[in-house]
């Protein structure tokens, strides 16, 4: 170690200063390590009653995927950039009554219920000393009843920063606010 290594390394103990806390990947990788924990936390299923249909439904979730990456740009204002990807596959049934619903047979690979198949995708940009949200989008596919497979007509809808704020649920977990 060098003697300008030791000075830098007794100020940055004397001022609290966290090496951990200055490097952006270690910071990106905590925002997507909090997001994974969130969909390890959900409970795989959920019964709720959906007020838009009066009816009771239970929800069995597969497992959640949840990647990332970060990489450098050319962009003087925004040096890095980085994604959280969340891949979630859920079956449902419905019904008025609480109790039939709650015991309702669930599996995602019974094509006797629909499915829906999730990605969201949230992009961030670093601006030289913090992360913050740019834009994102969430595409569904829907696997009807007696299909195999789901269909490519999935649709995209884009986010807003603003807008993905805005989000409830594990995913909440994926956006630094």
């Amino acid at each position: 170690m060098n003697k300008f290594e030791f000075v830098f390394l007794l100020a940055a103990i004397y001022s609290g200063t966290s090496f951990a806390a200055s490097d952006p990947s270690l910071e990106f990788k905590t925002i997507a390590e909090r997001c994974k924990a969130a969909f390890n936390e959900r409970p795989a299923v959920e019964v709720s009653m959906n007020q838009k249909n009066q009816a009771w439904v239970k929800r069995l979730f597969g497992p959640t995927v949840v990647t990332f990456d970060a990489k450098r740009t050319d962009s003087v204002i925004a040096p890095l950039s980085g994604y959280i990807e969340v891949s979630e596959v859920a079956t449902f049934k419905s019904d008025p009554n609480e109790d039939i619903a709650r015991s309702a047979e669930l599996s995602i690979s019974d094509t006797s219920t629909p499915a829906l198949k999730f990605l969201t995708r949230i992009n961030y940009k670093f601006d030289g000393t913090a992360w913050s949200v740019s834009d994102g989008f969430k595409s569904t596919a829907f696997r009807p009843v007696g299909a195999s497979s789901f269909e490519k007509n999935s649709q995209a809808l884009p986010y807003s920063a603003e807008k993905l704020k805005e989000i409830e649920g594990p995913i909440s977990n994926c956006i630094k606010k």
